[in-house]
């Protein structure tokens, strides 16, 4: 139920069906909703769907919704997913909750500010020992999640990880989100 906000995201959803025709062929349709907003995500200009045509081979059963979509604009936005399923065209059932944590979607951000202990800046005299703190704030986490934030110092000249006696620069904290 993470995802990451990048140029290609993929979401299944897979969809429980009971009480159905076997036999005959239904269609399911699929759009992401924005939690915040209780708006249709939209992508490119375009609302993000996606639907899945099949023909019940019992009265119950799971078919596979796949959502395909540039999610660079979605930082930190929370989707879920609805559906409607038809029968020729005809709305048969529909799940649109968008309190379902089972049907919700997390695409976290994290902005980060490193800070110097020594100047509370960041600038840090060019001394034996320095110490930075990253702080690390996000938004969108799954709450209960344990996440684990592994910072690298990296050389802003060069793009290269910082090494200091042999080894690169690095930390880690563990938290749960609340």
């Amino acid at each position: 139920h993470i995802g990451r906000a990048d140029e290609d995201v993929t979401i299944v959803d897979t969809v429980t069906y009971e009480d159905l025709r076997p036999g005959l062929e239904y269609k399911v349709v699929g759009k992401l909703m924005n939690k915040k907003t209780g708006k249709i995500i939209q992508a490119d200009g375009r609302d993000v769907t996606a639907e899945t045509t099949f023909t019940a081979e019992k009265s119950e059963g799971t078919v596979q919704v796949t959502f395909n979509f540039s999610g660079v604009n979605l930082k930190g936005e929370t989707v879920v997913a609805f559906e409607t399923l038809y029968h020729k065209d005809i709305p048969v059932a529909v799940h649109a909750e968008i309190d379902d944590k089972m049907q919700t979607v997390y695409l976290p951000e994290i902005k980060t500010a490193a800070r110097d202990s020594e100047t509370k800046i960041g600038l840090s005299k060019g001394d034996d020992k320095i110490i930075l703190t990253d702080t690390v704030s996000y938004t969108d986490v799954m709450p209960g999640a344990e996440y684990t934030v592994i910072g690298v110092l990296m050389d802003q000249a060069t793009g290269e990880p910082v090494v200091s006696a042999g080894r690169g620069v690095t930390a880690e904290a563990v938290f749960t989100a609340l």
